[in-house]
């Protein structure tokens, strides 16, 4: 991730100046008008269809990825522009701590910036944007003048972060008035700057993209799936790695963390579904592995294993715990139908099966037996059914087998029904104290036996 800080630069118009052009910028303009002509002949494939624009592609990957790092925190506090006109009365009068620009508006020809676009979302900035907040936006290619915008937003922002197609403005403190700023855009061609920004090596990942995308073209074309995920997800797989492992925690080995995030590729390979489940989050991974470590967990259970991320983490944590009696038991129903063995064959590649256990079976029919043959656990993750009347049951019998002293984590806790169980426990569970942990998931200690009355009910 390339950083440029916030430095005085000459930002007078001036008249009659030469604009530089990036290196290769002709055959990246020739790929990308070849692309958009291309896809007119695509637009109705399955492939093109079911994974390009749902999900799959390395865009929405990385979108996701750059949201749950920066601004996952601020999902109540964002204003989303996908048009430059925004309709919603409510929205336009309050102030948000994150605007996100879903893509910046092009000529028909999708080859020069519509900067009419871009001083409308200015605007915004300026009348919607807290003090200290973040503008992250997305593009397809650079130009002159693209390049120049980047780094005149070092006239409003502290920090700007270039990540892939990705522009990431932190900390609003403008220096420079609204007006001032928009009289800048609309005379962008004469206004000169010298570029932060490394244009060799912008222009050379701009050609490698342009690429990519052409490569793309041809695998639908062939309909070939392998093919089409292989180009569209590795490149972007190993920038998640090597950002991820950037934020350097110190508890996970980095050898073991970049094998485990290589493998993440495994996940792009459930066609049936016709979409990407989302693995296990990073935080919520060192959430669950810290978890373990600190109290020594030995006896852990999982409801739902998916593609094994969670159990990896907690496998990992084990690992550290000389008990020889340590285990990770993973009650999952579409282990080998769904998820195609994923989990498992994961667990086997990092020689951690040794302490596992799969139950291929439905939660509502084992975790009564568990209760019937008084096994308890010190430590339970539950990722499974997202409706309110599962999880109600998952957590009755979770919480029977959940030692004192034990914690829960549940995840995904933005589902309607996973959320609406949440204010049940906090309203209802005495016996269950919430700890503090990362915005996806919810962390629950059993300070105690359940001592509640046989009526107790309070309203949720």
């Amino acid at each position: 991730m390339e950083i440029f800080e916030r430095y005085n630069f000459k930002y007078e118009i001036v008249k009659n100046i030469i604009n530089y052009d990036l290196p290769f910028n002709d055959k990246i303009i020739k790929n990308i008008e070849l692309f958009y002509s291309l896809i007119k002949d695509y637009k109705n494939n399955i492939l093109f269809k079911n994974y390009f624009y749902q999900g799959s592609n390395s865009a929405n990957l990385k979108y996701t990825y750059i949201l749950n790092k920066y601004g996952a925190q601020k999902k109540d506090n964002m204003l989303i522009i996908s048009d430059h006109v925004i309709k919603d009365d409510k929205k336009i009068n309050k102030k948000y701590d994150l605007i996100n620009k879903l893509e910046l508006l092009y000529d028909k020809d999708k080859t020069k910036f519509e900067f009419k676009s871009i001083i409308h979302t200015i605007g915004h900035i300026f009348k919607n944007l807290n003090n200290k907040g973040y503008y992250f936006f997305n593009i397809i290619k650079f130009d002159s003048n693209m390049i120049k915008f980047v780094n005149l937003l070092l006239l409003l922002f502290n920090h700007i972060y270039y990540y892939s197609d990705y522009i990431l403005c932190f900390e609003f403190n403008p220096i420079i008035n609204e007006e001032k700023f928009k009289d800048l855009l609309k005379n962008i061609e004469n206004v000169e700057i010298t570029p932060l920004i490394n244009l060799e090596k912008i222009s050379k990942q701009q050609l490698d993209r342009s690429k990519l995308n052409l490569e793309i073209i041809t695998s639908i074309k062939e309909n070939n799936i392998d093919k089409y995920f292989d180009i569209t997800n590795k490149l972007y797989f190993n920038e998640m790695i090597e950002q991820q492992i950037h934020s350097h925690n110190k508890n996970i080995n980095e050898k073991f963390e970049k094998e485990l995030l290589e493998h993440l590729k495994l996940m792009v390979n459930s066609f049936e579904s016709n979409k990407l489940e989302s693995p296990i989050k990073y935080e919520e991974g060192i959430t669950i592995y810290d978890t373990i470590i600190k109290n020594n967990f030995s006896k852990c259970l999982e409801i739902g294993m998916g593609y094994g991320i969670s159990s990896i983490y907690i496998l990992l944590a084990l690992q550290k715990n000389p008990n020889n009696e340590k285990k990770l038991v993973s009650i999952d129903l579409l282990q080998s139908t769904q998820w195609k063995n994923f989990g498992i064959k994961i667990l086997k590649f990092f020689n951690m099966i040794k302490y596992h256990k799969l139950i291929e079976n439905i939660h509502y029919i084992e975790l009564p037996k568990i209760v019937a043959n008084k096994e308890n656990y010190e430590f339970i993750f539950i990722n499974s059914w997202y409706s309110f009347e599962n999880m109600i049951i998952i957590l009755f019998y979770c919480s029977k087998i959940l030692q004192k002293d034990g914690i829960i984590i549940i995840n995904e806790i933005y589902q309607p029904g996973i959320y609406k169980c949440i204010k049940y426990i906090d309203n209802n569970y005495k016996h269950f104290k919430r700890i503090n942990s990362p915005p996806n998931i919810a962390v629950y200690q059993k300070i105690k036996e359940d001592n509640r009355s046989w009526d107790y009910h309070n309203n949720f």
